[in-house]
């Protein structure tokens, strides 16, 4: 097994000579098809030369001429290999094209047309469409007609063999059927070669496709990125009911100025992390984080009656979450939500870098149950405190100044009425 691995190991190796990260795919396809059929072409090169060295051995036919022929045809496929390796594509393509033309038509003028190796032809012309690229057409042009030529030429011209055989009818019929069984194993195998590339490159495709399909999911809410992928050029929904909520870490400025770089975003990490399963766990909607401020909504993208009292559990949650991290920090950290409910505008904004976003008059009211809240209170406005019920328990703060708005009645949220969830107490 171990030995299967290294010759498997010394197989990958060699066929990606050249091969690095700044290919584009097809031209990757290329190079390494190019390798591997270069690296075919030796041992079956050295298997005719052995043929012929047993044959010229036993006196079967005098075939040192095939046996001369060996070190310049491998060196010429060595080139190819050589030529990747240095990036020189174009010139490895043309070697490879060239050096088993006249590999094929020596043999065949020593052998005689009859041995059949001029069916080799039919494994150029296969490769001939693996070769070179839409821009190269030419050279599958000239090429295709040198191997028509070539072929015509051999069946034509090279009827009769140069060299002496012992049994000539007998050796003929055994070198044809060994030309015909090779030129079809080498057909196969190059096909093989070329459907396992292909394949690759599907499986590439695919886990890039699902990459993407993670991100763009990340980024946008399902509903919308496929409204986007099925061409809507223009994506704005307006809900009458949503509650939005906000979020940030007092002092987080402070804070910064006393942790370190990657300390910092760390511990944001760390934070929103948790934010955005609660959001996931409640159906909710996490639309953004600006520095230390988290933002999510209920009731959007998908409508749903109950947008408040959802929210309203991911507030509770969030504050549980920022006493979690507490008992494992040096800096303890206290959060201030806010929350408001009404009607939004949601659309996607952007033409390279989506967002997905919310406008209106309910988002600059949640943002200032935020601003003008307190430290590990959750303060809502009487809009959203009429959609609680009886589920939750709300403690009245009083009315407060809310730009552009006047004074507005608020609430600070406590908890649940449920006996097994802790309520918080006022401060």
């Amino acid at each position: 097994m171990s030995g299967q691995r290294d010759w498997r190991a010394r197989w990958e190796a060699g066929a990606h000579l050249g091969v690095g990260p700044m290919l584009d795919q097809a031209t990757h396809r290329r190079v390494v098809l190019v390798n591997q059929m270069a690296i075919l072409a030796l041992p079956v090169t050295l298997f005719y030369a052995i043929v012929a060295i047993g044959a010229q051995l036993l006196g079967m036919a005098d075939l040192w001429p095939i046996a001369a022929i060996t070190p310049p045809v491998l060196a010429g496929y060595a080139a190819v290999l050589w030529c990747n390796r240095r990036r020189r594509f174009l010139a490895a393509r043309l070697c490879l094209a060239g050096v088993p033309v006249l590999q094929l038509t020596f043999a065949s003028w020593v052998i005689g047309n009859g041995a059949g190796v001029h069916l080799y032809f039919f494994v150029l012309w296969t490769a001939l469409f693996l070769l070179f690229t839409r821009g190269e057409r030419w050279l599958s042009v000239l090429f295709a007609g040198l191997w028509i030529a070539m072929f015509i030429w051999i069946q034509l011209a090279f009827d009769q063999p140069v060299i002496a055989m012992a049994n000539p009818d007998w050796f003929t019929d055994l070198a044809f059927f060994t030309n015909a069984v090779g030129a079809f194993a080498l057909l196969g195998g190059l096909v093989a070669l070329f459907y396992q590339e292909i394949n690759h490159t599907e499986d590439m495709l695919q886990r890039e496709y699902q990459r993407s399909e993670e991100l763009l999911r990340n980024i946008l809410p399902v509903t919308v990125a496929r409204r986007l992928k099925d061409g809507s050029q223009v994506i704005a929904d307006s809900f009458p009911d949503a509650t939005l909520l906000f979020a940030d870490i007092v002092g987080f400025t402070e804070l910064s100025g006393r942790l370190p770089p990657g300390d910092l975003v760390a511990l944001l990490n760390r934070v929103f992390s948790r934010f955005d399963r609660i959001a996931e766990q409640e159906g909710l909607e996490k639309i953004k984080t600006i520095g230390d401020e988290y933002m999510l909504a209920g009731g959007l993208p998908l409508p749903r009656a109950d947008h408040a009292p959802a929210v309203a559990r991911a507030a509770l949650h969030m504050l549980e979450a920022i006493d979690d991290l507490n008992q494992s920090l040096d800096h303890k950290l206290a959060l201030r939500v806010g929350m408001h409910s009404g009607e939004v505008v949601a659309g996607v904004i952007g033409a390279r870098k989506f967002s997905y976003d919310v406008w209106g008059d309910t988002v600059n009211i949640a943002s200032r149950m935020q601003t003008q809240g307190l430290p590990g209170r959750i303060q809502l406005t009487e809009a959203t405190h009429d959609l609680l019920g009886d589920e939750f328990q709300l403690q009245r703060r009083g009315t407060l100044r809310v730009r552009g708005r006047g004074r507005m009645p608020t609430w600070f949220l406590e908890g649940t009425t449920e006996p097994c969830d802790t309520t918080r107490s006022s401060a």
